[in-house]
């Protein structure tokens, strides 16, 4: 009690005199504690973080980095005597992010005689923030205002005209170069005492509010965009400095904040305020080092932010802060995956059809300056872009794409694994069917001929078609696959395609002619071929429906086994209305159906191979 009697009697001293004598005096800003528990667990550095609604009463651009609704606020005890308390709220729009905040710090008591007293300080702030549309450097910037509105109100016995009210403005900036540094510079109170920027008292007397110039930097040292990786740690160093231009009887103050994520779900702070304290002659001050610490927990959208305060110019006055915050779940306090370092084409796992392959890339990582690829340093463009032309060998290729900096030091290294499947001799790499004929080929479910020929554009026999559809059986069965003589007059036992010709029949995919023979030179019609190869892969069922070609009515034998082909992309390569089911199929056609079978199947998963083949 004996401690509030002293604050308030002093307070009620400075006042009285300053509506006594109408003095040149400087007014208490509550937002120099009501700023929220993690900046007062940071020193009070933030303008190089500036990335929540807490911004608002410190930066007002940090509204800018809102990506939803956010809601705050903060309770404590200042020098367990004053009562302070903050509320806040923003969210953004296309047109910029809107707050709306407020600060009280109160106190009030009765003394021993009864008489009461009580000294509020309100501040109400509207704020907005945004940044420029361009994709240039422009957009590396954020602004933002804040329009504060000032009401204080004291109560003592015999005391009149003890009401104030003012308005102020404070406008913020922040510029990001890259992910590591981030750079903030206030003004506060930037409205001249001629335009109205005082807190005037009902009797007239005026107070103005300190003018001060803030600046700060933020240093992601750790973290997933930092200067270095340690795991899912973040580490960010703040340093801010204030200045007041138009009062040089004040000491410039110093603010240094730590924060450390070890584990996503928590932050710990810690922090140097520096802050004002009376020297021994009347006018003058000195610098008081208080230090400060904290932590936060984010529970969903949740944030919950202590911090604790010293407050050494004052006798046994360690102050302790909560706050907490809804909306506050940044996308950091998820599990972290580190950004690439390089963006290129043909990345890894890709398939080619070419003898040689063109990279063209672009550094996305600031630390890096110089990049090599598969041994050979490349020239950066001024925007980072590099490009460069190396020859492919048949199958297997693989490129390590390296990054460093100035001074030769690895910063990151991308392994690129390309599968060149070459094309064979009659299908040029621009041909239709080139990739489907190519994949096939070299999963070995498709024969081509001697000398690296397929002719594609040869009608497919019933041997080849009985080839192609078994042929994953006796890959699967080996050595083990045994078949019968096959019983056809026109197929001998030492024919090349004896053994699918048998299974087949086995199968019921194929049959002979009532004459005893197989005709295994005929050729076999689209819809023949759709529907064995429908019947032969598993592929996923469609809705009932129409195959959808004027020239298949609901009738055909064939219809279902269309309508499912077309659902499932196998006949892509059919751009017209009309699918001419006598046509005879070509053999570039039946490796595509094939193809897109498998794929639709899920027996051709490429990447997962080439991983194996690697």
């Amino acid at each position: 009690m004996r401690r509030k009697t002293i604050v308030v009697v002093s307070l009620l001293l400075s006042v009285l005199a300053a509506l006594s004598f109408a003095q040149d005096r400087t007014a208490t800003d509550p937002l120099r504690i009501g700023v929220g528990a993690r900046i007062l667990g940071l020193g009070r550095a933030y303008l190089g973080i500036s990335d929540d609604l807490n911004g608002m009463f410190i930066n007002p651009a940090a509204l800018a980095s809102l990506s939803r609704w956010e809601v705050t606020s903060m309770t404590g005890k200042f020098i367990n005597e004053f009562d302070y308390l903050n509320v806040g709220t923003a969210f953004p729009t296309p047109l910029g992010a809107f707050g709306a905040g407020y600060v009280d710090g109160s106190i009030a008591f009765d003394d021993s005689s009864g008489s009461h007293y009580s000294f509020d300080n309100r501040v109400y702030l509207l704020s907005w923030a945004g940044r420029p549309r361009q994709s240039n450097w422009l957009g590396n910037f954020s602004f933002g205002a804040s329009f504060k509105y000032f009401s204080v109100d004291l109560v003592a016995p015999n005391l009149t005209n003890a009401n104030a009210r003012g308005k102020q403005l404070d406008i913020g900036l922040n510029f990001q170069p890259n992910s590591i540094l981030k750079f903030g510079l206030v003004a506060q109170n930037i409205i001249d005492a001629s335009a109205g920027g005082v807190l005037k008292w009902d009797n007239g007397t005026e107070e103005r509010l300190e003018e001060t110039l803030k600046l700060g930097v933020g240093i992601k040292l750790l973290g997933a965009k930092g200067w270095r990786q340690a795991g899912e740690n973040e580490l960010t160093l703040a340093i801010d400095h204030d200045s007041f231009p138009q009062q040089g009887n004040l000491p410039n103050l110093w603010h240094i904040g730590l924060e450390w994520s070890p584990v996503p779900p928590i932050d710990l702070r810690c922090g140097l305020d520096q802050d004002m304290a009376a020297a021994g002659s009347a006018g003058q001050f000195s610098v008081a080092n208080n230090f400060t610490a904290g932590v936060g927990l984010y529970l969903g959208g949740l944030r919950f932010d202590y911090a604790y305060h010293q407050y050494s110019n004052f006798f046994d006055a360690d102050t302790q802060y909560f706050s907490i915050g809804f909306g506050l779940d940044k996308e950091k306090k998820k599990p972290l995956v580190p950004p690439p370092s390089f963006a290129i084409k043909p990345d890894d796992l890709a398939v080619l059809f070419t003898s040689e392959v063109t990279f063209t890339g672009k550094v996305l990582e600031p630390r890096i300056k110089r990049v090599a690829l598969k041994g050979q340093e490349l020239k950066l463009a001024p925007d980072n872009t590099f490009r460069a032309t190396f020859p492919l060998l048949p199958l297997k290729n693989i490129f390590v794409l390296q990054g460093y900096d100035r001074g030769y030091g690895l910063i990151d290294s991308k392994r690129i694994r390309l599968l060149n499947l070459r094309p064979v001799r009659d299908v040029p790499p621009d041909y239709w069917a080139g990739p489907a004929i190519s994949i096939l080929l070299t999963e070995k479910l498709l024969f081509g001929y001697p000398r690296e020929f397929f002719h594609p554009e040869r009608k497919i026999t019933r041997a080849e078609m009985c080839a192609l559809l078994m042929k994953p059986y006796f890959l699967a069965a080996g050595a083990s696959a045994e078949v019968a003589p096959p019983a056809f007059a026109d197929v001998l036992p030492d024919y090349w395609a004896a053994p699918y010709i048998v299974r087949a029949q086995m199968l019921g995919y194929l049959k002979g002619y009532p004459d005893g023979t197989f005709r295994p030179d005929s050729t076999i019609t689209r819809a023949e071929g759709v529907a064995l190869i429908a019947r032969l892969i598993n592929l996923p069922l469609t809705a009932e429906g129409t195959a959808g070609y004027r020239d298949i009515p609901a009738r055909h034998y064939a219809e279902a086994s269309i309508a499912q082909a077309r659902a499932n992309r196998l006949l892509d390569f059919i751009v017209n209305e009309y699918f001419e089911p006598a046509k005879d199929l070509k053999r570039s056609e039946a490796a595509y159906i094939l193809f897109k079978a498998k794929l639709a199947e899920g027996a051709l998963k490429i990447k997962d191979d080439i991983k194996e083949f690697f």
